[in-house]
């Protein structure tokens, strides 16, 4: 079984996704934890090191519940996390915007990745 759907904006395409969680849940909370996993990863490859206390602290959390909508909460627990993410300047080993870059570049493949678990969900191939 294959699953196509069309969305002519983000808005478009938000909605879909909100709607296949609703009847797809587990499905949207495993494509949503495993796309996080894929950011997390590259954004600790890009994270500034010194002593790589702040790399240790990347975090994925688990899928929620969040109204209507599915969340997850992912991160760097590390008090200064924010000032280093957020002040560009340079560091020997690592960049600034070390999160929000791979959010930006990996996020959209979220609606692929969902649609894939519902797929496998079904019994798709």
């Amino acid at each position: 079984m294959s699953m196509t759907f069309t969305a002519r904006s983000p808005d478009e395409l938000r909605e879909k996704i909100e709607r296949l969680s609703e009847v797809f849940p587990d499905g949207v909370k495993q494509a949503l934890w495993e796309r996080a996993s894929v950011i997390m990863n590259e954004s600790k490859e890009q994270v500034p090191v010194d002593t790589g206390y702040l790399r240790s602290t990347g975090y994925v959390g688990e899928p929620f519940d969040e109204g209507t909508r599915i969340a997850i909460e992912l991160g760097y627990y590390a008090n200064y996390a924010a000032p280093v993410h957020d002040i560009d300047r340079p560091h020997y080993v690592g960049k600034s915007h070390f999160l929000s870059d791979p959010m930006e570049y990996l996020g959209p493949g979220l609606a692929q990745e969902i649609v894939e678990r519902i797929e496998e969900m079904l019994g798709g191939d």
